[in-house]
């Protein structure tokens, strides 16, 4: 779910995006995840490829630590109350 939001943020504004998770690893698959969605846009010609590439630079990954002086954090984890309090914390 994270990724699709971070997908419509990149591709409706100007916005640079950080897409967090618990690790990088994750991070790094949630935009892999975008990056293949929008290969089937440019396949079907909705976007160009200079537009995904675009979007996908808007995409920056990593984990809580990029994020600390965002204007607007959109909290996408998964129900469990332990790990959705914990990237707010400090």
């Amino acid at each position: 779910m994270g990724s699709g939001i971070a997908q419509v943020f990149a591709m409706n504004g100007n916005y640079s995006i950080y897409l967090c998770d618990l690790t990088e690893e994750l991070a790094e698959k949630g935009k892999k995840s975008i990056d293949k969605t929008l290969a089937y846009q440019v396949k079907k010609g909705k976007i160009t490829d200079s537009e995904k590439n675009a979007i996908l630079d808007r995409i920056t990954i990593g984990t809580k630590e990029i994020f600390k002086d965002a204007d607007l954090i959109i909290e996408a984890v998964k129900e469990n109350m332990k790990i959705k309090k914990k990237p707010l914390k400090n």
